[in-house]
């Protein structure tokens, strides 16, 4: 058995694979954005929050970017 050579081809996707991150919000306007600032100002991070409120995480996210 030789070596042999491999080529690796890069393809770019133009849809992102996760949706960009949401920025605190200065002037919180719906219920999400409210959440958002209240947690952050508890420090806690999204998995403790559904802990917390005995929830799942990806219902936390909703929540927030919702």
């Amino acid at each position: 058995m030789g070596i042999t050579q491999r080529t690796v081809q890069v393809v770019a996707h133009d849809k992102e694979r996760f949706s960009p991150r949401k920025l605190i919000p200065v002037n919180p306007k719906t219920l999400g954005d409210h959440l958002l600032l209240k947690r952050i100002k508890a420090n806690l991070s999204q998995p403790e929050v559904a802990i917390k409120a005995a929830v799942s995480v990806r219902t936390v996210k909703a929540w927030e970017h919702g």
